[in-house]
């Protein structure tokens, strides 16, 4: 029967991949090997022969594997996350990938393949394994130091260089030869575009579907909706001619900034973690062993050959955005190893026939090099940066040094430039609306033949439903158009201010800028629309019943528009500031003895959590009575005044429904986002100098309070050559001490400046 034999194809899989999981983490390797070995025995290339009877279900399979993996990275990268790596580690990290990218296709041109398949090469080698990076700096310590801070911020964003070459790649390899392939520039622009509208459309809609479903919907059903968002977003994308990583992605980075991240997380962990198995053991079954060996000399020069390129292109992107040079030597030493991703490319090569055979045979072998060589290069980076440090020329010493007294004097002006600080949130709004709704008027014909076909095939006229459809799309994008506008007019009022001051001139200014930008619109709109497909008439039509209904609508517009704003900016602007929005109850009410019986269940970071029953006082403050307590399963009827409620408890309430109005405001109060987590992963060490002038020299720790001050400890004091490690309070700071402090890094910057301060200068905050 086919069923059966499905069946035991995967329960084969599910079994062996289980079995190479645990002996290769009993090993002290990922899992994820022991996955890919899996496959290499079940597959089809290894004798005597082949374990599962249908490859192209467990294929099948994998998608689904592939898609819950990329949902995970998403939620690991959340726009919060992004903010606080800062817009210069993004673009240390975009200039290594380009670096990497012309170095690994050239190399692919080298061997004699093709322009596409050597585009799968550099996709290849443009993403490091974080997992490997991870376990590597804990088992050596070195978790904490700058330097990994900083290689584990560009191992995360080159998540997101690998997700766009997976839709990069998709789309090159449908287009099925160069001549059909779009140039890569636009192909990117086509990208960037559809990721910010996918984006803002999710923060819009995402965030309120989360939390109705957290309030009506049982965990099995809230489960089953979550999955099904996840499919239709991926879904979505492949429907829109990209990768069905994209769509997965882009979710998971949307839910990761509302307030139900945490039980998301929670509800699909279990089908990420069978699926991923599946997706991985499949790419094994796709590999040939034999390959490996027949090939082991172009896979031991290419080995080489990625070592040197990511060192070589991290390290000079790390120099780029102002770190020194042994600094950026050893985040480039440690960004060596590549793995996950690079088998996902090659995989993606050799099921589309766009790349050859070859490629994954390479890509386990490179990835086994760097594997193999990243702990003694991890390990001795600090010797060989202060190596190559030592034999640098002095002219690029000199070069390097006069370049980032450039950029400190820069960042110092726009710090201290009041336009620039107040027109930056404008400009990255003007920025986003015009690539939201430069995507939506490019995908805007797609859409119109996809409904039409749906919906509108019956219909007689199909000029009726063309004006029906732009007219509504129109009134869609006359919001976002009219932020954008908003947003312009605020600028030319900021930049006439600074330019002309107040009076006659600046009036003149103000209304030649916004002249300016209205001209500019204009044509932009005018080249955008798609004007050439529709008939004169029905442009005309669609043109006056927009105006019309803009007119009748206005007020209702700008108070969308101002809903909509305020949204994005508590995502986008203030993400770390914002609370979580409140979770309201799951309520039944019952009407017996003429009272209500209510069910409410406290939220994930509810602020009553930690507190007993008498300490809430619900019954002296709201007039309620808790008649139980579920907690996992377990109830508790008439619990005592002296139990302490938890998350996720369910409490049977007695009350009338003005009582329980007050009770559920008071019970779904939450605490703001918890980012400690986050934030201990971002703790260092540093060695900061006391100087001679300051409020540090000649006091007691316990005189100078600097955990109270900076949030920094000091764990070590170096005098003379002599270190004393964890100093008690009563220890006295000279000038010339060597302080090891522990704290983020904003935290450390501000007590060097503190340290550097008049003695009775207030201390300054840490950076945001």
């Amino acid at each position: 029967m086919a069923g059966l034999d499905f069946l035991q194809d995967l329960a084969i899989v599910m079994v062996v991949a289980g079995l190479a999981g645990w002996i290769c983490q009993r090993a002290g390797l990922s899992s994820v090997v022991g996955f890919l070995l899996a496959g290499i025995v079940v597959g089809p290339y290894s004798p005597p022969f082949a374990f599962v009877s249908d490859l192209d279900r467990i294929h099948t399979l994998s998608q689904l594997g592939l898609v819950f993996l990329m949902f995970s990275v998403g939620m690991g990268l959340s726009i919060r996350r992004l903010r606080r790596m800062g817009l210069a580690l993004v673009l240390a990290t975009a200039c290594g990938a380009l670096i990497v990218f012309g170095g690994a296709r050239s190399a692919g041109l080298l061997i004699g393949w093709t322009p596409a398949q050597s585009l799968f090469l550099a996709a290849m080698l443009m993403v490091s394994s974080s997992a490997i990076i991870n376990k590597v700096l804990h088992e050596i310590g070195a978790t904490h130091e700058p330097p990994s801070r900083r290689a584990l911020g560009v191992t995360v964003l080159e998540d997101v260089v690998a997700v766009v070459m997976l839709t990069v790649l998709t789309s090159v390899a449908h287009a099925g030869s160069e001549a059909e392939a779009a140039p890569l520039g636009q192909t990117l622009g086509l990208i960037l575009i559809f990721v910010i509208v996918i984006v803002i459309a999710g923060l819009l809609v995402v965030p309120r579907v989360l939390g109705q479903l957290a309030r009506t919907a049982e965990v099995d059903l809230q489960t089953i909706l979550i999955v099904g968002m996840i499919l239709t977003a991926a879904l979505v994308t492949v429907q829109a001619g990209y990768s069905l990583a994209l769509g997965a992605f882009l979710l998971g980075a949307v839910v990761a900034e509302t307030a139900q991240r945490a039980q998301v997380e929670r509800y699909v962990q279990g089908l990420r973690d069978i699926f991923t198995a599946v997706f991985f053991v499949s790419i094994g079954m796709l590999m040939d062993i034999r390959l490996i060996g027949q090939a082991w000399m172009i896979v031991l020069l290419l080995g080489v050959f990625t070592l040197l390129l990511r060192t070589f292109a991290c390290t000079a992107s790390l120099i780029l955005i102002g770190h020194s040079t042994r600094d950026a030597v050893r985040s480039g030493l440690m960004l060596t190893p590549i793995g996950e991703f690079s088998f996902i490319i090659a995989q993606l090569g050799v099921t589309t026939r766009a790349a050859p055979e070859l490629i994954y045979p390479l890509a386990v072998g490179i990835a086994l090099f760097t594997a193999l060589t990243a702990p003694f290069l991890i390990k001795h980076s600090a010797q060989i940066s202060g190596g190559i440090e030592r034999l640098e020329p002095k002219f690029f010493k000199e070069l390097v040094a006069f370049y980032h007294g450039a950029l400190r004097k820069v960042q110092q002006r726009q710090q201290a430039n009041a336009v620039w600080q107040l027109s930056r949130p404008r400009l990255v709004r003007v920025a986003l609306g015009f690539l939201f709704i430069t995507g939506l008027v490019a995908f805007s014909p797609r859409l119109n033949v996809a409904i039409f076909a749906w919906v509108g095939a019956g219909l007689p006229y199909q000029e009726v439903w063309n004006i029906a459809f732009w007219s509504g799309f129109a009134l869609t994008v006359a919001v976002p158009l009219y932020a954008l506008w908003k947003n312009l007019a605020a600028l030319a009022t900021i930049y006439a201010e600074a330019l002309a001051g107040e009076g006659v001139m600046r009036v003149a200014v103000q209304a030649g800028l916004r002249t300016i930008f209205a001209v500019l619109i204009a044509n932009w709109l005018w080249l955008l629309l798609p004007w050439e497909r529709a008939a004169v008439w029905t442009a005309a039509a669609v043109i006056v019943l927009f105006l019309v209904l803009l007119f009748l609508l206005r007020q209702k517009l700008m108070l969308l528009h101002s809903k909509v704003e305020v949204e994005l900016d508590e995502v986008l602007l203030a993400a770390e500031e914002r609370p979580l929005r409140k979770q309201q109850e799951l309520l039944q009410p019952h009407r017996e003895w003429n009272i209500h019986v209510h069910e409410i269940v406290l939220p994930d970071r509810a602020e009553c959590a930690g507190s007993s029953l008498s300490d809430l006082r619900l019954r002296s403050q709201f007039g309620c009575s808790v008649a139980g307590v579920e907690r996992h399963g377990y109830a508790i009827p008439n619990p005592p005044p002296d139990l302490v409620l938890y998350p996720g408890d369910k409490l049977l309430l007695l009350a009338t429904p003005e009582q329980m109005d007050a009770v559920r405001k008071f019970i779904n109060r939450t605490k703001p986002a918890d980012e400690t987590a986050e934030l201990i992963d971002e703790i260092e060490m540093q060695g900061v100098v006391v100087p001679t002038h300051g409020p540090a020299a000649g006091n007691m720790l316990i005189e100078l309070d600097i955990p109270a001050i900076t949030g920094v400890q000091i764990v070590g004091i170096e005098r003379d050559g002599n270190r004393l490690l964890n100093p008690g309070p009563f220890q006295g700071i000279e000038a010339g001490d060597r302080l090891l402090a522990l704290g983020t890094a904003p935290q450390i910057s501000a007590l060097t400046r503190w340290l550097t301060t008049p003695a009775q200068a207030a201390p300054p905050p840490p950076d945001e």
